[in-house]
C-alpha cells in the first residue's frame, strides 16, 4: 500500500506539503485521479488521491470547498492542489478548516511539477509497494507452510525485505479484540503506522494482514537482539503517540524464538493459544509475551492432556459437577473471586451482583469444595485447575 503520509517522502517531488488534515495522513492511495472540471466525482469510487492544477474548473474559494466536500464525500485518500500564476494562487483558510475537521489531508505544491510526471510518479511507487506487500504475503505463507525446502526465488524475495532463510525469527501478532479492525480504512491506517514504526526503528520483518489480526516475522540475530527488540516494541505501545491507533481493542502477541524456519508455524500457534487461554479466562492482558506467561507456557509443553484434565477435576470437579447440574455459576464466581485477588468489592463490581449475593455464593462454594478458601495453597490449585480448564476448552 502506498499512504499519504509517503507523499512528502517522494524523492523526486520534495516541494510537497501538508497544510491540513494530518490525521487522515495513514489512508491508502489506490491510484491519483486528475479533476478536470464537474462532474468529476462520479469516476471516484474510493481512495484516490484528487490533484486540482486550475485547469477547466472555477479556482474560486466557494468552488474549491466543493470539490473539497465531493471528495470527502466519496471517501477520496486526500487532494492535492498545485499553486501556480494564473490558477490557483493560494489555498483558502475556510478550505484548511474543512480538511482538519474532517481529517481529511490536504497538500499542496508550489513548482512547476508537471502534472502527468506526478501522476506516473506515484502510480510507480504504488506499483513498488504493491509487489512488496505480495512478497512478504509469499514469504509468510512460506515460513507457515515450510516443508524443509526453499526455492531460489523464496530465498532472493527474503533477502529484499531484510530478512534471511537462515537466521534466527520471532512472530509479533496484532490481535483485534473487536469488529472495528475488519473496517477497511482503520485496517489501512492500522498498517500504515506499523510498517512505518518498523521501519523507523530498524527491524528487519514481513508483514501480513489478516482478517482480524496482523502476522510480522522480524529476524534476530540472537537471544539479546530479541530480548532488546521485544523491550523496544513494548515501548512504543506503551508510550509513542504514532501507534495510539493500535491500542483500541488490540492485543500484542510475541513469540518465543525460532531459531529456524521450520519452527516458525509451531511457535505462532503456541503464543495464539495462549492468546485464546486469556481472553477464556477473561485476562485483561493487552501484552503477552510467551516468556512472561508463566504457568500457561508450561501447560503447552504437557503432551498428556488427560492428566491435565484429571489434576483439574481432583480440585474443582465438586464445583463442575454442581454446576452441571444445578445450572450454577459457581466456578465463574470463583475464577472471578480469585482473579481479583479475593477482593469482594472489585469481584461483585465484575460479576455484577450486590455483595451480599458474592458472600453467598462464596459461603455456598466452601460448603461444596469442603474448603473454607483460605489457605494460599488451596487458592494457586484453583487457580491453576481453572487455568488448565480455560486451556482446554480451546483445543
Amino acid at each position: 500500500m502506498f499512504y499519504c503520509s509517503d507523499l512528502t517522502r517522494m524523492d523526486n517531488f520534495k516541494d510537497i506539503r501538508l497544510i491540513a488534515g494530518e490525521n487522515g495522513l495513514y489512508n491508502a492511495i489506490s491510484r491519483p485521479f486528475i479533476c478536470y472540471g464537474e462532474g468529476f466525482e462520479e469516476w471516484i469510487s474510493g481512495d484516490e488521491l484528487v490533484f486540482i492544477n486550475g485547469k477547466g474548473i472555477d479556482t474560486g474559494e466557494k468552488s474549491l470547498n466543493t470539490i473539497l466536500k465531493k471528495c470527502i464525500d466519496k471517501k477520496a485518500s486526500g487532494l492535492l492542489i498545485f499553486i501556480r500564476d494564473g490558477y490557483i494562487k493560494e489555498i483558502p483558510e475556510s478550505l484548511k478548516k474543512l480538511a482538519d475537521d474532517s481529517d481529511f489531508p490536504l497538500f499542496e505544491v508550489k513548482s512547476s511539477i508537471d502534472t502527468l510526471e506526478f501522476e506516473k510518479e506515484i502510480l510507480s511507487y504504488i506499483v513498488e509497494s504493491d509487489i512488496r506487500i505480495n512478497r512478504e504475503k509469499e514469504i509468510i505463507e512460506h515460513f507457515m507452510m515450510y516443508s524443509g525446502n526453499s526455492s531460489k526465488n523464496m530465498q532472493r524475495s527474503a533477502e529484499q525485505c531484510g530478512l534471511s532463510l537462515y537466521e534466527k525469527y520471532f512472530i509479533l501478532i496484532l490481535k483485534a479484540d473487536s469488529g472495528n479492525y475488519g473496517i477497511a480504512r482503520l485496517k489501512e491506517q492500522k498498517e500504515s503506522r506499523i510498517r512505518k514504526l518498523m521501519k523507523a526503528h530498524g527491524f528487519r520483518y514481513a508483514m501480513r494482514e489478516k482478517e482480524a489480526e496482523t502476522i510480522i516475522i522480524i529476524g534476530i540475530e540472537n537471544k539479546e537482539e530479541y530480548e532488546n527488540s521485544k523491550e523496544l516494541i513494548k515501548k512504543i505501545y506503551l508510550s509513542s503517540k504514532e501507534i495510539d491507533i493500535l491500542k483500541d481493542n488490540i492485543t500484542i502477541c510475541i513469540s518465543d524464538i525460532c531459531e529456524e524456519i521450520g519452527d516458525v508455524r509451531k511457535e505462532y500457534d503456541k503464543i495464539l493459544d495462549i492468546y485464546k487461554a486469556y481472553k477464556r479466562s477473561s485476562r485483561e492482558d493487552f501484552i503477552i509475551d510467551y516468556r512472561e506467561t508463566g504457568f500457561y507456557r508450561i501447560l503447552l509443553e504437557v503432551k498428556n492432556k488427560r492428566k491435565l484434565y484429571e489434576y483439574s477435576r481432583s480440585v474443582i470437579g465438586s464445583i463442575m459437577d454442581h454446576d452441571s447440574k444445578k445450572s450454577g455459576n459457581m466456578l465463574l464466581t470463583l475464577e472471578a473471586y480469585l482473579k481479583n485477588d479475593c477482593s469482594l468489592v472489585k469481584t461483585s463490581k465484575e460479576l455484577f451482583i450486590h455483595r451480599n449475593t458474592l458472600i453467598y455464593r462464596l459461603n455456598r462454594i466452601r460448603e461444596v469444595m469442603n474448603n473454607d478458601l483460605e489457605s494460599a495453597v488451596v487458592k494457586n490449585e484453583c487457580m491453576n485447575a481453572i487455568a488448565i480448564l480455560r486451556y482446554l476448552e480451546i483445543l
